[in-house]
C-alpha cells in the first residue's frame, strides 16, 4: 500500500492551479463560445503542437467560468512523474481537493490524504468523489502527453464513462491522446479543439499588436506567423524592441526574435532524429510528400516517417491535392532550411538535384527547371528546357509557363542556345515586342550562317519582366 500525502508533495505548489499571466491577454470571444459549446460534453480534447496557447485559452475560459457561475474549476498541470497510473490518481484527487477548497466546498480534513491499496479501488474512490459534487465541475488535466500512458488512459476512460454529465474533463495535449475517442464521440460525450480553432484570426492578430506604431510591420508579422500563437507573442516582443522604422522591408527575424529556440527547444524536440533530418532536407520544397520525400533522402520508410508529424497540426498543413501532399508551416520551413545549410552548399545542392530529377520525371517541368536552377546547374536547366521542346512549352503550356521556365537563365546562357533563343524570340513577339524580337531573329539566323557563332546584342530591356 503507498500513501501520499498532500502536505508531503512540492508537486503540489504549483501544479494544482493554472498558470498566472504577467502579460496582457488578448480578449477572444470566438474560441470562449467555441469552449462554452465544447463545455456541453462530458469530455473536451483541446491538442495542439506547442506554441499554440492551448493553456492560456483553457485559463481565460476557467476564470471566466469561476467569475460568472458557481462552476468548481479543478486543475492539474501533469508532469513526467504522473506516468506512474498510482500518482497520477492521487494527483488527480489532489487537483479535485483543491478545487472543492477554492470553491469554498471543501470535503474536510479526512479527504486530505489517500491510500492507494489497488489502482482499481482509487479510481473508483476517485469517481466517488467527483460525482459527490453538486452543480458543474471542471477538470482540466493539462500537459497530458508528459505522462500518457496505456494505464493512465484506463484511468480516464473509465472515469469519464462513469461520471455524472455535471462532470466535464477536460484533457489537454500536444497530441491527440488515445484515449476511447471513437466511443466517447458516437456516445455524444466527445468535443475537440485543435490547433486550427486555437490560431489566432486576422482581428485578433490586430489586438494583439495593438496600436504600436509599426501598422506594416505588424502585418508582415501576421501573414507570417499565419497565426500561430507563440510566434506571434515572440514577435510583438521583438517588434517593440526592433529598429523597423529604418527598413523600408522586412520579414520577422526568427533568430532574434526567439523562435529559433522555441521551435528546437520544444516544437520538434521531440521528433526522432531521422523525422527531423527527413524534414530538414524535404525543406526545400514547397510541398512535400511520402514518394518525393523518399527520392530525396534515399529512403524507402518517409510515408511512415511522415505519420509521426500528426500532432504538429497546423504547422504541417495539408494542401487541396490527392497523395497525402503538405507543406511546413512558413517559420518552420525557414527553421528546418537553416537546419539544411548546416551540411553545406554541395549537400543542399545534391538535395535540389534530387527533387529536379523527382520533378522532371513526373512531368512537372516548371518544378524540375526551378530546382535545378537553385542547385546552380544551368547545364540542367538548359538541357530540360531543350528536351522539352522549349517553343513546344508555350505551345503546350501557355506563354507564361515559357516566360517562367526562361527567367531562370541568364542572357547570355539563352542567347547561347540557338532552340532556346528562338523560343526567346517567339516569346517577346506574342508580348508585343515585334521589333526587338525582328532584330533577334535576324541576328539568330547570321549566326546560324556562320556556323553558330555568337555575335547578337545585348537587349536588356527585352528582358524585364
Amino acid at each position: 500500500m503507498q500513501t501520499f500525502d498532500m502536505g508531503e508533495s512540492l508537486y503540489l505548489s504549483s501544479h494544482l492551479r493554472p498558470p498566472q499571466y504577467n502579460i496582457g491577454l488578448v480578449d477572444r470571444p470566438r474560441l470562449t463560445e467555441q469552449f462554452d459549446r465544447a463545455g456541453a460534453r462530458r469530455l473536451l480534447i483541446v491538442h495542439a503542437p506547442a506554441g499554440f496557447g492551448k493553456t492560456t485559452a483553457l485559463y481565460q475560459w476557467v476564470t471566466r467560468l469561476q467569475a460568472e457561475s458557481s462552476s468548481t474549476v479543478c486543475w492539474l498541470s501533469v508532469t513526467e512523474e504522473d506516468s506512474d497510473p498510482y500518482r497520477f490518481v492521487y494527483h488527480l484527487q489532489c487537483a479535485l481537493e483543491e478545487g472543492r477548497k477554492r470553491s469554498g466546498r471543501s470535503g474536510g480534513a479526512a479527504n486530505r490524504s489517500f491510500h492507494t491499496t489497488s489502482l482499481r479501488a482509487d479510481v473508483d474512490e476517485l469517481v466517488r468523489r467527483l460525482s459527490a459534487i453538486r452543480g458543474s465541475l471542471v477538470m482540466v488535466v493539462d500537459d497530458y502527453h508528459l505522462a500518457e500512458s496505456a494505464a493512465n488512459n484506463r484511468i480516464l476512460n473509465d472515469a469519464i464513462n462513469a461520471l455524472d454529465d455535471n462532470v466535464i474533463v477536460v484533457v489537454s495535449s500536444r497530441r491527440k491522446p488515445e484515449l476511447a475517442l471513437p466511443y466517447f464521440r458516437c456516445q455524444g460525450l466527445l468535443e475537440t479543439i485543435d490547433a486550427d480553432v486555437l490560431k489566432f484570426s486576422e482581428e485578433e492578430s490586430n489586438a494583439l499588436f495593438g496600436d504600436g506604431g509599426h501598422a506594416g510591420a505588424a502585418e508582415a508579422v501576421c501573414r507570417q506567423a499565419a497565426g500561430w500563437p507563440m510566434a506571434l507573442q515572440l514577435a510583438k516582443l521583438w517588434l517593440r524592441d526592433a529598429d523597423v522604422n529604418a527598413r523600408a522591408s522586412w520579414e520577422l527575424d526568427p533568430q532574434a526574435s526567439g523562435i529559433t529556440d522555441y521551435l528546437s527547444g520544444e516544437v520538434l524536440k521531440q521528433l526522432p532524429g531521422e523525422v527531423a533530418g527527413m524534414m530538414a532536407e524535404t525543406s526545400i520544397l514547397t510541398q512535400v510528400n511520402g514518394d518525393i520525400a523518399n527520392h530525396i533522402t534515399q529512403r524507402s520508410d518517409c510515408w511512415s516517417l511522415i505519420s509521426a508529424l500528426d500532432g504538429l497540426d497546423a504547422l504541417i498543413v495539408p494542401v487541396g491535392k490527392r497523395g497525402g501532399w503538405f507543406r511546413y508551416h512558413q517559420l518552420i520551413r525557414e527553421f528546418l532550411q537553416a537546419q539544411l545549410a548546416r551540411q553545406g552548399d554541395e549537400h543542399v545542392a545534391m538535395m535540389q538535384l534530387r527533387a529536379s530529377d523527382w520533378f522532371e520525371k513526373h512531368g512537372d517541368l516548371e518544378n524540375a527547371v526551378a530546382h535545378a536552377a537553385e542547385a546552380g546547374d544551368v547545364g540542367r536547366v538548359v538541357t530540360i528546357i531543350e528536351s522539352a521542346g522549349a517553343v513546344r512549352i508555350g505551345l503546350m503550356e501557355g506563354m507564361p509557363a515559357l516566360r517562367r521556365v526562361l527567367r531562370h537563365l541568364s542572357k547570355d546562357d539563352i542567347y547561347a542556345n540557338q532552340r532556346l533563343h528562338l523560343a526567346q524570340i517567339w516569346l517577346l513577339a506574342k508580348q508585343g515586342e515585334v521589333g526587338v524580337a525582328r532584330q533577334q531573329y535576324d541576328e539568330c539566323s547570321r549566326a546560324k550562317a556562320n556556323g553558330g557563332k555568337r555575335g547578337w546584342t545585348d537587349y536588356s530591356d527585352a528582358h524585364k519582366e
